[in-house]
């Protein structure tokens, strides 16, 4: 009796070591590989709101940020098939981590096969003054939308007041003269030579190294009205009768 009970005992346990090599038991050449998967499949900031353009086939990521945005310190929202990601071998953290997109930055998304891609990620800010092809530029610091070429007609300063409120260009007709301090803002941060040659640099053209008028009286004599020299950015007040200097439209934006 012993004998057959040791019997069958072999018997099953060579029939347990058959069935788990036909079903690879042993975890040899059958087991399943690992996933090489290691793409950026979304990215985009939300502080500034901004969606990234990916280029799967290039690698490439670009993204457009507001005018004056500071690109020095922004977090990245992405997703990914790989297991992770890192920048620098900082690992990210989508929606957490800090990275600064002075220059193009590195993403290196890691596989689970340990394989890797590079994706570059380029963020561009767009321009302060932006041509919109019917003879306007706007002003992206400001919002405020300017003739792209003012006239070189020299007016007093009453003249100037109701020529611009009676424009109608480019489809707009809420033309006025600008105050002092958007004539100012115009010019904020210009270098080189002169402001007007500066504004040239940046899409304006018939921009005069002279005095431009602003709607802003001169309080203490009210006979007299503030204007802007375009050759060296003084500020001056003249009588609103006697002198002719150039105006420049401008209106509140889109």
């Amino acid at each position: 009796m012993r004998t057959k009970t040791l019997v069958a005992a072999v018997v099953f346990i060579l029939s347990l070591a058959v069935l788990l090599a036909a079903c690879g038991g042993g975890g040899g050449s059958n087991s399943i590989p690992l996933s090489d998967a290691k793409a950026i499949t979304e990215f985009s900031f939300t502080s500034p709101a901004a969606t990234g353009t990916i280029d799967e086939g290039a690698k490439t990521i670009s993204v457009t940020v507001p005018y004056g945005t500071e690109v020095t310190a922004i977090v990245a929202t992405f997703t990914t098939t790989g297991s992770s990601v890192k920048v620098d071998g900082v690992v990210q953290e989508s929606g957490v981590t800090l990275n600064n997109f002075t220059n193009p930055v590195a993403y290196v998304v890691t596989a689970a096969d340990s394989s890797t891609a590079t994706y570059t990620v380029t963020v561009t800010a767009i321009p302060r003054f932006a041509d919109n092809g019917d003879g306007t530029m706007t002003d992206n610091s400001t919002g405020l939308m300017w003739i792209k070429a003012p006239d070189s007609t020299r007016r007093n300063w009453q003249v100037s007041i109701d020529y611009c409120n009676g424009l109608d260009f480019a489809g707009y007709s809420d033309w006025y003269l600008p105050s002092l301090a958007e004539l100012q803002e115009l010019i904020k941060g210009w270098t080189g030579d002169t402001p007007s040659a500066w504004l040239t640099s940046q899409g304006f053209s018939n921009v005069q190294a002279y005095h431009y008028w602003s709607s802003t009286t001169y309080a203490a004599v009210p006979t007299h009205a503030w204007h802007v020299n375009m050759y060296d950015g003084y500020v001056n007040y003249h009588s609103k009768t006697t002198f002719d200097f150039y105006m420049w439209p401008v209106r509140g934006g889109p």
